[in-house]
């Protein structure tokens, strides 16, 4: 007699049904994963010294950084001389940067930064932001 004739049909089902159950489970803890990482993004302000936004910006992880480690060939040669300014009397990057809020999705991320933007105007529309894209 083979093992799998020793199984009695409720022995099946019970087995079927704690797959079911397995995999359902796999499922949620996947979408609970996937929910985790879409709730990354952030929004942040790097600030003069005296409080005024000088650029507005969202991203992931230390996206902030990259200005900071940009090189003089960059996109946006203005924000990094004044970044490096700030930094040349002192100011650890850090004490320029405000985070306006995070643990949003991407898409809540640019309306956000869109919306922050709009408020504050570019430098180039007589505002004082030195983003060089949106609005």
């Amino acid at each position: 007699m083979s093992y799998k004739a020793g199984i009695t049909e409720a022995e099946k089902v019970r087995t079927r049904q704690r797959r079911r159950e397995v995999l359902a489970e796999e499922r949620r803890e996947i979408q609970r994963r996937q929910r985790r990482l879409e709730l990354i993004h952030y929004v942040y302000m790097l600030r003069h010294p005296a409080g005024e936004a000088f650029y507005i910006g969202k991203g992931t992880s230390r996206r902030w950084r990259r200005h900071v480690e940009a090189s003089r060939a960059n996109r946006n040669p203005v924000l990094y001389e004044l970044l490096h300014y700030y930094l040349d009397l002192g100011f650890e990057p850090q004490d320029l940067l405000q985070i306006v809020r995070e643990g949003m999705n991407e898409a809540d991320a640019v309306a956000l930064e869109r919306a922050e933007i709009a408020k504050r105007g570019l430098a180039r529309k007589g505002g004082h932001l030195l983003n060089l894209s949106l609005c």
